[in-house]
């Protein structure tokens, strides 16, 4: 059964809601469109399927119905976002409330709960743009008190933490947006401090943007779902305590012992489960389990996105070792590098990332053995001529990075260390 969510779309009488939602839908929205009054629970329904092939989504579309619906093709859907989706798929139904003969102070049925909301506003009209905060206070208090009030913020039951309501926020023109940049800065300033995830234009003349809004409502209502499991997750018991696998360092405290490492054999965030088939993770698309602080993985991102939200994910950090000398190679990263640039670190690096949607198995990413061996290959073009051994896992807070590390040791017993292809402005050293 797919998960179901509810989304309202609400905005000013004529800045062009019933447009953009006949447009996700796929339907026409040339004039004369008839205005919303009242609340329009049979706008429609947003299918994401990963498992429906492309003659599937045509089948699933039926525009002659009603309420309309509509399927995403996979071709449709970002690679970061198919990562995102339940392997069940998606199901998202639209509501919209008119903005005409006081739909601005018109709020949902009682009982009624959304999950999403997004707000619309006429790009050229600035009294459009101020109501939209009119519009986030009343379905962001209206969903708290259908949530319980304040009995919401800490349940009893840690299995029923609430959703919090994602928020997208979008200017529509008829034409072209031409985009103000005071508007753009205002609409970005209203969206950081209302916590809304996404600001975006589009045109419901053009359709320019219509499909962008369509995913960021999406991706929305999936991160407000995944935010949810981490708060579901950290009010439950601990599994087990760190002392239990970790090794100490007891001069921090007599008391408190400072969890340093695991110990050698110990991979306590490798998953357990094992695929059924050989998958090659997507380079193109870098994409990471992200963590909680106890460990505990509760969605995926872009590498890009954990990099510049300080995001917990886990890496791999790969030594070259002599044998004859115990020496090890260090290595200067160029001032590119997305890690550690300008300084000095293991001889290789990298991330353990998630499989393709489409992998068959149960564990969601790489091993991390699989994930030293593939940075191996992609940053210094080595074969498996080398012996890499796991030594111990650790946390990584850094400036640049907060990473769950597994470090292992590579050493070549038969063969001299091969060549290296580094780039310019890197070096190594023993």
């Amino acid at each position: 059964m797919r998960m179901s969510k509810t989304v309202l779309v609400c905005g000013t009488q004529g800045c062009g809601k019933t447009s953009l939602i006949r447009s996700f839908l796929g339907l026409s929205s040339e004039p004369p469109i008839p205005a919303t009054i009242g609340l329009d629970e049979d706008c429609g329904r947003i299918i994401v399927d990963p498992s429906l092939d492309d003659g599937e989504v045509t089948a699933s579309t039926k525009t002659g119905t009603t309420p309309p619906c509509r399927a995403l093709a996979i071709s449709e859907i970002p690679a970061e976002l198919r990562v995102m989706l339940p392997a069940e798929g998606l199901e998202l139904e639209i509501l919209e409330i008119g903005g005409g003969r006081g739909g601005h102070l018109r709020s949902l049925p009682r009982g009624k709960n959304i999950d999403g909301l997004l707000l619309c506003y006429d790009t050229v009209n600035k009294s459009s743009f101020r109501q939209t905060a009119h519009f986030q206070m009343l379905h962001s208090t209206q969903k708290h008190f259908a949530q319980g009030g304040a009995a919401s913020a800490a349940p009893s039951d840690a299995s029923t933490a609430p959703c919090k309501l994602a928020t997208v926020l979008v200017g529509l023109s008829v034409n072209t947006p031409v985009i103000d940049p005071e508007r753009s800065q205002e609409a970005d300033a209203f969206s950081v401090s209302g916590g809304i995830r996404h600001s975006a234009f589009a045109s419901v003349g053009t359709k320019e943007g219509v499909q962008e809004v369509m995913l960021a409502l999406i991706t929305a209502v999936l991160e407000a779902e995944e935010e949810a499991e981490v708060e579901r997750r950290l009010a439950l018991p601990s599994a087990f305590p760190a002392e239990a696998w970790s090794l100490q360092d007891y001069r921090s405290s007599k008391e408190v012992n400072f969890v340093m490492t695991s110990p050698p054999g110990e991979r306590p965030f490798e998953p357990k489960e094992i695929c059924a088939e050989k998958m090659e993770p997507s380079s193109a698309k870098r994409v990471v389990e992200v963590f909680d602080e106890r460990g505990i993985p509760y969605g995926v991102k872009p590498l890009a996105t954990c990099l510049a939200n300080g995001l917990l994910h886990r890496a791999v950090h790969v030594w070259f070792c002599d044998p004859s000398t115990g020496g090890l190679l260090i290595r200067r990263y160029s001032r590119w590098a997305r890690k550690l640039a300008s300084q000095w670190g293991p001889s290789c690096c990298g991330e353990v990332l998630c499989y393709s949607s489409d992998a068959k198995g149960l564990r969601p990413a790489e091993s991390c053995a699989e994930a030293a061996d593939r940075s191996l290959r992609e940053q210094f073009g080595l074969s498996s001529r080398f012996s890499l051994e796991f030594w111990f896992s650790a946390r990584s807070r850094g400036s640049d990075a907060q990473e769950l590390i597994d470090v292992f040791i590579a050493s070549f017993p038969d063969t001299p260390v091969p060549s290296l292809k580094l780039e310019r402005d890197e070096e190594v050293e023993w």
